[in-house]
């Protein structure tokens, strides 16, 4: 039995589809629906054969839709239900890949011969290798998926981010990195019904991956819990702003569904990859201010040098830093003193008036390890330390040490200690 998908935002005919003699055209309605948008979540999650859909639908219409199934799974046959008789509309039809369309009022017998032909066409083209190939484009997504949740959120190694490239098939070869940051305005998922969560995350997966990833611009992540739409570019990231301003306005053809206005946070550029977490930080940093539908772009604030007994020394910034081992021992000063704050790697290069590259160079010379795994050892230090002070609430020391996603703090400090914050205050409280 071929499975058939019906979307159509009148009940009445979805319902009059419905009790079609289907079964003797050798199909099985699996699911209907009233709109385009969420027809598409339900291809992208379930195996359907035949697409009967409406023209005209809230959200996403039945061309829009037909020209998606067409591009992402083209075995899948459309055949559109519409009162349109014209020359255009068929020539329209035909570039968006639709198999057949069928004028309103349907006749049981004009039905008949529209899915008749459609189900042999099917037979024909059916095979083991389209199936595979809808398998392995879903692998790979979900492969892409969770190298972007580990690079977004936690410090990786060299090898950890070549490794993950060449698993997501992700080209990450460029001078500079940046990530942008979109939320819901006052909006949590309890806000929601699960239905409509559901086609909310669908919504923006589908759009970032339609305007963001497939025309070059970077990749892209969306938080199943939180909502939160993570950009990252590779490169052009001064065109970052205009960028994720044109998808919010993308995003607000779906207003009605988001009930909710969006803001943009957008981090500072970073020169390397493994830096892009701190960009992600800064960009959810400036999203905590009040206020709705803004846009928002970190800025370093200006800060003293370094000080010493409680006094801020300003007067000899380069007579301080004449050596390799004073260069590496401000900029560690500075990092035990700001590691609450999402800061880069370019804004330590500047308070020791060094470029970034060399900066880096000896860290890695001195540490053996990057700036970012000392950044992260002195928030894991801190965060043990209040972890041991039963007073504060898990939520709270990740706060306190510069992480506002609370499950960040515990990937990052699993990874780092071997267990998760709770279970790291449990075997202290047993000792």
């Amino acid at each position: 039995m071929f499975r058939l998908l019906i979307a159509d935002d009148e009940a009445n005919i979805r319902e009059g589809l419905a009790k079609h003699n289907w079964s003797a055209l050798g199909i099985e309605p699996v699911y209907d629906c009233n709109n385009g948008l969420e027809a598409l979540r339900y291809i992208m999650e379930n195996p359907v054969d035949i697409v009967l859909t409406d023209i005209m639908m809230p959200f996403m219409g039945g061309l829009e839709l037909s020209e998606q199934i067409n591009q992402l799974f083209p075995f899948v046959k459309v055949v559109i239900l519409t009162g349109y008789n014209d020359f255009e509309f068929v020539r329209s039809s035909l570039r968006s890949g639709v198999a057949d369309y069928l004028l309103k009022p349907t006749l049981q017998d004009e039905l008949d011969r529209v899915f008749h032909g459609v189900v042999n066409e099917l037979q024909l083209e059916q095979s083991q290798k389209t199936v595979l190939l809808s398998l392995k484009r879903k692998a790979l997504l979900l492969q892409r998926k969770e190298f972007l949740q580990k690079l977004l959120f936690m410090p990786l190694s060299a090898d950890e981010i070549e490794w993950g490239c060449a698993e997501g098939s992700i080209q990450l070869n460029a001078p500079d990195f940046r990530v942008a940051v979109i939320q819901l305005d006052g909006k949590v998922r309890a806000d929601y019904s699960i239905k409509d969560w559901e086609l909310i995350l669908f919504a923006f997966e589908n759009t970032l991956s339609e305007i963001w990833d497939e025309r070059g611009h970077g990749y892209h992540l969306v938080e199943a819990e939180t909502g939160l739409c993570l950009l990252l570019t590779a490169g052009d990231s001064d065109k970052l702003l205009l960028r994720a301003e044109d998808i919010r306005n993308h995003f607000y053809r779906f207003r009605g569904l988001f009930k909710s206005t969006l803001s943009i946070g957008i981090g500072e550029t970073v020169s390397h990859i493994s830096e892009v977490l701190l960009s992600g930080e800064q960009a959810e940093r400036v999203l905590a201010a009040e206020g709705e539908e803004r846009l928002s772009v970190y800025e370093i604030k200006d800060v003293p040098f370094m000080e010493a007994s409680g006094s801020v020394q300003q007067d000899s910034k380069v007579e301080a830093i004449e050596s390799e081992g004073h260069i590496i021992s401000a900029a560690k000063q500075y990092i035990q003193k700001h590691f609450k704050e999402p800061i880069s790697l370019k804004e330590i290069s500047q308070q020791v008036h060094v470029n970034s590259s060399y900066l880096s160079y000896l860290f890695k010379k001195s540490h053996g390890e990057n700036y970012v795994n000392y950044l992260t050892t002195c928030r894991m230090d801190e965060a043990k330390r209040l972890l041991s002070d039963p007073q504060y609430k898990i939520y709270e020391v990740s706060e306190r040490i510069g992480y506002r996603n609370t499950k960040h703090f515990s990937i990052i400090f699993k990874r780092y200690t071997g267990l998760t914050p709770y279970d790291y205050r449990s075997g202290k409280s047993k000792t």
